[in-house]
């Protein structure tokens, strides 16, 4: 069966998986990961994270806060989107590595008022 993603529903069509296909995790609107089989390109344009050539979407869980490279003050974390933003971080996509992403970016001070009314 192979997996096909229309107007954002997921549908298992009948057939094997096409030579160059893989398992690619795509975010929803909502903000939940599903995996879908096709091509690196495909997934590429989609800013999904690609898990390889014949790999099977029934291998790959993709994790509701995938991991990719967070850069914060300078320097760079893996880390989830949704922790990365909430830290005021840059989120450079599922699968991003830090060891290939610049993190050079100027910082300076960042004032930050409490609840208590406190900076």
């Amino acid at each position: 069966m192979r997996k096909l993603l229309i107007g954002g529903w997921c549908l298992l069509a009948l057939g094997g998986t096409a030579m160059g296909d893989g398992a690619c995790c795509i975010q929803e609107l909502s903000g939940h990961w599903f995996c879908i089989q096709t091509t690196a390109d495909h997934c590429a344009a989609e800013a999904g994270a690609w898990h390889g050539e014949d790999t099977h979407c029934v291998e790959w869980a993709c994790p509701d806060d995938m991991l990719g490279a967070c850069c914060m003050m300078g320097s760079c974390v893996p880390s989830g989107q949704l922790s990365c933003e909430s830290f005021f971080g840059i989120w450079y996509g599922p699968g991003s590595e830090c060891e290939t992403t610049p993190c050079d970016e100027a910082f300076g001070a960042c004032c930050v008022v409490h609840a208590d009314g406190g900076s």
